[in-house]
């Protein structure tokens, strides 16, 4: 689901990039060189942004997960007659 959101978002961001660069003078009164800066400014940054904002859910659960089996490995030193850390 997120890889999905991910992949929605940053064709989202590229069509906006594009939007950038193909406005109308008197929308954006920038010149044409301006306008395609301010565009590869706005994918690159905006994708930086949208990957970290679609990578911490994920990290999240991945350490949710290992501290998981961390703690179903010490239960199991525990039943073995080690001192438990509870």
């Amino acid at each position: 689901v997120i890889a999905i959101l991910f992949w929605l978002g940053l064709i989202s961001i590229v069509i906006v990039g594009f939007a950038i660069v193909f406005q109308e003078e008197h929308e954006l009164p920038l010149s044409l060189g301006t306008r395609i800066g301010i565009a590869i400014a706005w994918i690159f940054f905006a994708s930086l942004f949208w990957r970290v904002l679609c990578e911490m859910p994920m990290v999240l659960f991945r350490s949710y997960e290992a501290l998981a089996e961390i703690r179903e490995a010490l239960k199991k030193l525990g039943e073995k007659g080690s001192p438990t850390l509870e």
